[in-house]
């Protein structure tokens, strides 16, 4: 009903006003449900123009006051995150229960990918009730939110993250004034997965190149296998084209098409390389790739219809004990392509509860075994030094070895995420879908998006 209100209002259906208005409403319905049913059912009546500002007030003033239901001395932690799978959640409940037991009010909102994460984060800062921690991939624009003001610098338990995080992800963090976000776990990208079962029975070896595991294809066809389950959302179709890239292109180079610094024009005969490996891919391909979640190419792998996945290594735990898996970079990789999850803590004027529940946090996580068990169920090789590999999987310590031999690394941090690497997933969303591929033509299509994107 209240939706159908907002929709009538008569400043106009699809006014800046009142998109703005209903976005908030959406809000206030999803986050305090039984504060918003009755207000907004009680005015349903308001449909003209004057008063859609009169709405707008009904839906955003009441936030001013929730916060004041818990006990004034009760931290409160607001979390925005986009792990959302079984074995996500295991390791959002390390800090959870934590934070429970230390007597935390405890909110929590999960969503599919980054780009949710910042639609999410936008409407709620939009309303002045922003979350207080949010889950960011580590890179530049931390420090830049920092600097603006819109996310706080972490100044205590300071000596601990100096002394524990890994150097190489300290620095990315680290300002005059404190921390801009506190590191998790970091992630490999270029990384393949493979079922050790099917390797065995078909007497594979583990590919070395693009080549020979595309020559598993026809083979693993005649039996009605498929050798890779992938899906073609952006960003899981530009992960695998990065982990093909990977083995055509040097660290400095892919860290000159994730900055910009160099036009795309330069790498177009790797483009071309890359996508004919992506077609041939395609031929071997498991149907019904239309938006698959990341966690049913794991179920596919589990039920030996597919050799591989080629996603970072965060899908590792998601895999039941009982299945025989092997990881390695991708085939032929040069670098390590990697990420890494971070815990931003948005400002919150005026608000003691939600910036106690920000200092619990941060005292929680000054905890190695906080963030060793946080990195084992995400899948992520912990951001602190001198890692213990004792109960670690086996997959995550191999990709722990190749983090600390494999000279040239190439970090895809956020700033890339939001732009270059976003487009380029949208790009090859269409080349995939396409019924046959053109690679010249999508090499050039690459080139010009990249290119106007500088």
């Amino acid at each position: 009903m209240a939706r159908i209100a907002l929709e009538r209002i008569k400043f106009g259906r699809n006014t800046r006003a009142s998109r703005w208005t209903a976005s908030a409403c959406d809000v206030f319905r999803k986050y305090w449900p039984a504060q918003a049913t009755p207000l907004l059912t009680r005015h349903n009546h308001i449909n003209r123009r004057p008063q859609c500002l009169v709405r707008l007030w009904l839906c955003c003033v009441p936030l001013c006051g929730l916060p004041a239901a818990a006990s004034a001395q009760q931290p409160s932690i607001d979390i925005l995150h986009l792990w959302r799978t079984k074995s996500e959640q295991r390791a959002v409940s390390v800090l959870r229960n934590q934070a429970i037991a230390d007597g935390a009010q405890w909110r929590e909102v999960g969503v599919s990918g980054f780009s949710a994460v910042k639609e999410e984060f936008a409407k709620r800062k939009a309303i002045n009730h922003p979350p207080n921690v949010v889950a960011w991939p580590l890179g530049r624009e931390l420090n830049v939110m920092t600097s603006t003001g819109l996310t706080r610098r972490i100044t205590d338990q300071g000596g601990f993250f100096e002394s524990q995080l890994d150097p190489e992800i300290f620095k990315l963090v680290a300002t005059d004034q404190g921390l801009s976000a506190i590191p998790l776990g970091l992630h490999i990208q270029n990384h393949i997965v493979l079922n050790q079962d099917l390797l065995t029975k078909y007497a594979f070896e583990r590919p070395k190149t693009w080549a020979q595991f595309i020559s598993y294809g026809p083979r693993l066809k005649d039996d009605g296998i498929y050798l890779i389950s992938n899906s073609d959302e952006p960003w899981q179709i530009r992960n695998m084209f990065m982990s093909i890239f990977s083995s055509l292109a040097s660290a400095s180079e892919v860290r000159d098409l994730l900055s910009g610094d160099t036009s795309a024009l330069t790498m177009k005969s790797k483009f071309t390389a890359g996508l004919a490996i992506f077609s041939n891919l395609k031929g071997f391909a498991e149907p019904g790739f239309h938006n698959r979640k990341w966690e049913n190419t794991v179920r596919s792998l589990e039920g030996q219809r597919v050799l591989a996945v080629l996603l970072g290594d965060y899908i590792i735990p998601e895999f039941n004990e009982s299945t025989n898996i092997v990881c390695d970079l991708a085939p032929g990789a040069n670098y390590v392509l990697w990420g890494a999850d971070t815990l931003i803590f948005p400002v919150q004027p005026n608000e003691p509860q939600r910036i106690a529940g920000q200092d619990l946090l941060v005292k929680l996580l000054s905890n190695r075994d906080t963030l060793i068990e946080f990195a084992r169920w995400k899948g992520s090789i912990p951001a602190i030094k001198n890692v213990p590999l004792e109960g670690m999987h086996p997959c995550t310590a191999y990709m722990h070895d190749k983090w600390q031999t494999v000279p040239d690394k190439a970090l895809a941090d956020a700033d890339s995420w939001n732009r270059r690497l976003a487009a380029l997933g949208f790009v090859l969303n269409s080349i995939w879908n396409n019924e046959k591929i053109d690679i010249d033509a999508a090499a050039d299509r690459i080139v010009k998006v990249l290119d106007a994107i500088r």
